[in-house]
């Protein structure tokens, strides 16, 4: 199955989100859904109350918005943590030995396999 995934990354164990996989979203969403979901997830959860009552103001200034790179259609979201959602292929739910449900999908940049418990 092709998705949007969104996923939390991080630089370093103190930035280490409690978990990983953020949202799943339709294949057929445009890029600029995609981009402006991105920026409110990450406005739920990466900005302090100040950055969110700002958000409200006409000309808001947005400390993070969320940014589409075009060359590899990705989108990014926030410092570190930050959101990272891209369209991938054969997404399906994975059991590792403890029965412990996970995904698994294929990059599109990328030929190998990714795991990641949710």
């Amino acid at each position: 199955m092709k998705a949007w995934l969104i996923t939390w990354e991080h630089i370093g164990e103190h930035a280490k989100p409690s978990k990983r996989i953020v949202a799943l979203l339709s294949p057929r969403w445009s890029q600029d859904r995609v981009r402006d979901h991105v920026h409110v997830l990450y406005s739920m959860n990466g900005y302090s109350p100040a950055e969110k009552l700002n958000l409200l103001k006409k000309h808001a200034h947005i400390p993070h918005p969320a940014q589409f790179q075009e060359t590899q259609g990705r989108i990014n979201c926030g410092h570190n943590p930050w959101l990272y959602a891209r369209l991938v292929d054969d997404l399906r739910v994975s059991t590792d030995p403890a029965a412990v449900e996970g995904l698994t999908w294929k990059e599109r940049t990328l030929s190998k396999r990714h795991t990641l418990s949710a």
